[in-house]
């Protein structure tokens, strides 16, 4: 099963993101910036009246991944500075 199944009915927001579906080649660096943009918009953003997430974020922010997906997480982490390890 995928882990987001588990994840949303706990109230967990999870975004899934697919850069296979763009490029059969993956920059990961380009990746990270991605998911840091993510991070930047559920810190600020999505958290203005009006934006679809107002009011349903805790402020706990997590982010995980597999195989360059993984290594692009921890590369966002640390460029976002807004997660932490558990």
């Amino acid at each position: 099963a995928y882990l987001w199944r588990a994840l949303v009915p706990r109230g967990v927001i999870v975004i899934l993101h697919d850069r296979f579906t763009l490029t059969p080649t993956i920059n990961i660096d380009t990746y990270a910036a991605d998911l840091v943009g993510v991070l930047s918009y559920l810190a600020g953003p999505a958290q203005t009246a009006g934006a679809p997430f107002a009011g349903h974020l805790s402020g706990d922010v997590g982010i995980a991944g597999h195989s360059t997906g993984g290594g692009a997480s921890v590369l966002a982490a640390v460029a976002a500075k807004t997660a932490r390890s558990a």
